[in-house]
């Protein structure tokens, strides 16, 4: 019997055979209906049927109910720990229900507690090899001797891939602690992207260093595509002869900045690249079809613009230049099309590309070593937009006389001296000859409609506006664990949010109403930059509504939008209306207003259909660690010593890289690498990579040096990070007016981030630092949507809070559900006979926790951090040449 084969008994068949006038019993039904009822089951209630009797017992442990169990964690993106480049095809049915039982309780216990260190050696994979008496719960492994380590990245529980300052490249074994393999190019070389195939047993990865050139479109960097293949077995061991193997694939050169780099889909070895195009501020797309034919190639021009928009925002007290950009950019392979994948701070967009559009403008390069030119403009085949949905604040809006007022456009030459008026708005020209409008117009999105009308900030759903919060980090995870066939692909993004304090006490003080904010009434200081996380999930096609009904398919008469592509919005302004005014422009179909243009409705969807349009509302939800913490940084270069802040350029911005007395610390370090230390086999979108790199991080166009690395990892589900806090209690400070007319920052102020437990005692060396831990909310299957009831069932009520509240009644929701409101307001409402609907309850905020890390561990000379949420590990690596392994439960 193979291991994926269904067990000898006939479905026709009881597992126990009925007496003559026995009743019926559960032990005496047919196989298949016992099967039937074991998929309605959770997994605590079969093994609550293992102690019932014998028959039961070997029933509830067969293969087909826990391949079962199995494909539920993988349809709600939870990976199973298998060992080294395992397939669930390969495991044993003990090894199936051992690892589906492991993976349950992590995804269970997180939810409800901090990861705990590991009671025995037995309980992670990573742990091989040491002796069952053990006591330990982490593992030292050595980093490459007299080298710095750039980038790390566990391939599997049983390898680690890291790349040195130096360009090499080396395979280290996690049990014998031992190099197994090297690629060594002689000269100094920058790891981009890499990705992992289980079935193929290989790692790609690209290499890129620059040859000519600055941040322009002159500028000629050359990549080089490898591959490491191993020879390991079906059972998860390592095999060490032959010894893994480093390989050349191909190399290419590209014209221009490069902003990413795409490993699509190595099957099929297609490859894509972002390129800056410089001289129209637009996205190029680089494609190699066949990355064995190098010399064939489409580099064509979108026309989706890079809005990097210069701002003088002038508060109260203070000035503050500022480049505002909120594009996050990811690359997706979807069948047939390659899909831009684009999200802005309130909408995300996907621009497809079939692949049979870009075949029309393949050019081949006259030699190897030539440099590829631009020559064509290619609009998206498709674009589809999304608008995110938020927690609804109840805020207060501010008077109209203290909206400071910008000059948005004309040239980038003028100085943006501030004109001062008496007593009502502010004007700050940007450029020569630009249009007045309010910074709320730049924050709702509408800042290039002149004849739009200013609105309060209140119109604007979104608690994390750019300004003053602008993207650190980007991170597009894929599911990159192995997985069975029907499981559906979806992505995860996770945003670094960072703002200077000062910015968000003013940015508080004028549009929130808060009148009395002091330098700590925040953070307790000033000139640090804070951070939040903000997460969703997402699937392409983003809107399946508008996917499934266009103009081709609908059987009334369709009348798509249209707009440009100016950053992924159409009219380049965020707005939605209008037309466009190039008659070459796509059309832009906006899920929202598709049905009301074209009158058809829901109904006319199959029910397939109808569930992934109520599961791409949800996807839509957008979740929090809202409270503002600071994350240490590692500073790879020489700081800058400008006083400006830009948002693009974020080395340039006046923050610390935690505390001040620490900062001196890192001021020496020469690291010139990538940051790509941000998770287990982690892709924007899903074109894979250990580590999502940061959009555009590679190249600087302002030149202001290598940018400071935050020691964030995110895997899908999970994130990791390093935290600088103040361990002495924030004084009490009083307040002279009522809560309700603080922001959801300052209701969070009391709550650290969620997190009630009682912090341990930490050694002197950790004093100021902690390693912080969050677990992002489950996905949810399309499945999980099939006839149920209307969107309303489905997606959080409108005017709920972060926090839970709801600002239509004013009650706050506690975790467990409960509502705790006015008991008077409570009684008159039961009294009126209006019936309390229950929603489901919708996480929208984290609960952040603490992990205990080894007393030999300082957290202060951690250089890079990794999350494996698969094998509940953090893999961090520091200045004195350790990787330690923790492994948590």
């Amino acid at each position: 019997m193979t291991r994926e084969s269904e067990p000898s008994i006939s479905p026709s068949h009881s597992i126990r055979r009925r007496s003559p006038g026995e009743k019926p019993s559960l032990d005496t039904l047919p196989y298949d209906l016992l099967l039937n009822v074991a998929s309605y089951l959770q997994l605590k209630d079969v093994h609550s049927i293992h102690l019932t009797c014998k028959s039961l017992y070997e029933f509830s442990k067969a293969r087909p109910v826990y391949r079962r169990f199995a494909t539920d964690l993988l349809r709600r993106c939870r990976a199973l720990p298998l060992k080294g480049f395992q397939q669930l095809t390969d495991l044993t049915t003990d090894q199936l229900v051992r690892s589906v039982n492991r993976a349950t309780r992590y995804d269970e216990a997180w939810r409800v507690r901090e990861p705990k260190p590991i009671s025995s050696p037995s309980a992670s994979n990573y742990m091989d090899g040491e002796p069952p008496t053990s006591t330990s719960w982490f593992k030292i492994v050595s980093a490459p001797p007299n080298e710095e380590v750039d980038w790390l990245s566990p391939i599997t529980s049983s390898y680690t891939l890291c790349a040195t300052k130096k360009g090499k490249v080396v395979c280290w074994d996690v049990q014998t602690d031992r190099c197994l393999a090297e690629w060594n190019p002689g000269e100094k070389w920058e790891l981009w992207k890499c990705r992992v195939e289980f079935d193929q047993r290989t790692v790609y990865f690209t290499m890129a260093k620059v040859l000519t050139g600055s941040y322009n479109d002159n500028r000629v960097m050359k990549f080089v595509l490898m591959k490491l293949t191993f020879s390991d077995g079906p059972t998860g061991a390592t095999c060490h002869d032959p010894p893994p193997v480093f390989s050349h694939v191909t190399d290419f050169r590209t014209a221009g900045v490069v902003m990413n780099v795409f490993l699509l889909d190595p099957t099929s070895r297609l490859l894509s690249a972002f390129i800056w195009v410089a001289t129209s501020n637009t996205i190029g797309l680089y494609v190699l079809l066949d990355w064995d034919k190098p010399k064939e190639y489409v580099f064509v021009d979108t026309g989706i613009e890079c809005v990097r928009a210069e701002a003088f925002i002038l508060f109260r007290r203070t000035e503050k230049h500022m480049q505002v950009t909120s594009s996050n950019w990811s690359c997706i392979l979807f069948e047939d099309h390659i899909v831009i994948h684009c999200e802005e701070s309130d909408a995300a967009f996907q621009h497809f590309y079939p692949l049979s559009l870009l075949q029309k403008y393949v050019k081949t390069l006259p030699r190897k070593n030539a440099v590829p030119v631009l020559s064509f403009y290619v609009t998206p085949g498709r674009t589809l937009k999304k608008r995110f949905r938020f927690p609804v604040l109840a805020r207060r809006p501010p008077p109209p006389s203290m909206e400071p007022t910008i000059l948005v456009g004309g040239g980038a030459n003028d100085s943006g001296i501030p004109v001062n008026g008496s007593g009502g708005a502010s004007t700050v020209p940007i450029g020569g000859g630009g249009v007045p409008v309010n910074l709320t117009q730049i924050i709702n999105g509408t800042a290039g409609n002149s004849t739009s009308t200013p609105s309060g900030l209140h119109h604007n759903p979104n608690p994390f506006p750019v300004p003053p919060w602008y993207p650190e980090s980007a991170h597009f995870v894929r599911q990159w664990w192995p997985t069975l066939p029907g499981v559906p692909r979806v992505s995860c993004t996770v945003v670094l949010l960072a703002a200077q304090e000062e910015d968000i006490i003013e940015f508080n003080h004028f549009y929130y109403g808060v009148s009395d904010l002091g330098p700590d009434d925040l953070m307790g200081g000033r000139g640090r930059t804070k951070f939040v996380l903000v997460q969703h999930y997402f699937r392409v096609p983003v809107s399946h509504r508008a996917w499934v009904h266009n103009k081709e398919t609908c059987p009334r008469k369709h009348k798509a939008r249209k707009g440009g592509q100016r950053n992924g919005t159409s009219n380049g302004d965020g707005s939605d209306d209008g037309e466009s005014d190039s008659d070459d422009d796509d059309d832009v179909e906006y899920e929202e207003d598709l049905f009301r243009t074209c009158g058809c409705d829901i109904g006319s969807l199959t029910e397939k259909q109808r569930a992934l349009v109520k599961q791409d509302d949800v996807l839509m939800n957008m979740w929090y660690v809202s409270r503002p913490f600071e994350v240490v940084r590692v500073l790879d270069g020489a700081p800058s010593s400008t006083s400006t802040s830009s948002l693009s350029n974020p080395s340039s911005a006046p923050g610390y890289l935690y505390g001040g007395e620490e900062q001196d610390e890192y001021e020496d370090e020469d690291n010139d690498g990538e940051d790509g230390e941000d998770g287990e086999e982690g892709e924007e979108g899903e074109d894979g990579e250990h580590g999502s790199e940061d959009f555009g991080d590679q190249d600087d166009p302002d030149g202001g040096g290598e940018r400071p690395r935050p020691l964030v990892a995110v895997d899908f589900g999970h994130a990791v990070w390093i935290e600088h806090y103040d361990p002495k209690p924030q004084r009490q400070r009083t307040r002279s007016r009522k809560r309700s007319r603080r922001t959801y920052n300052m209701d969070a102020m009391d709550e650290d981030g969620g997190d009630t437990e009682v912090e341990e005692e930490v050694t002197r060396k950790n004093a100021n630092l902690r390693l912080r831990f969050v677990t992002f909310p489950k996905f949810r299957d399309e499945c999980e949507y099939v006839g149920s009831g209307g969107d309303e069932d489905e997606v959080r009520e409108e005017g709920t809070s972060l926090n839970g509240s709801s600002s239509a009644e004013g009650n706050a929701t506690t975790s467990d559900g409960a509502t705790a409101g006015s008991g008077k307001g409570k009684k008159r409402q039961e009294s009126e006979g209006t019936p309390r609907v229950k929603k489901p309850k919708v996480e929208a905020e984290g609960v952040v926790r603490t992990l205990k890390v080894p007393d030999e561990l300082n957290l202060g000379s951690v250089e890079t951090i990794n999350i494996d949420q698969s094998q509940g590990a953090v893999i961090l690596s520091d200045r004195e040449r350790k990787i330690w392994i923790l492994c948590y439960e």
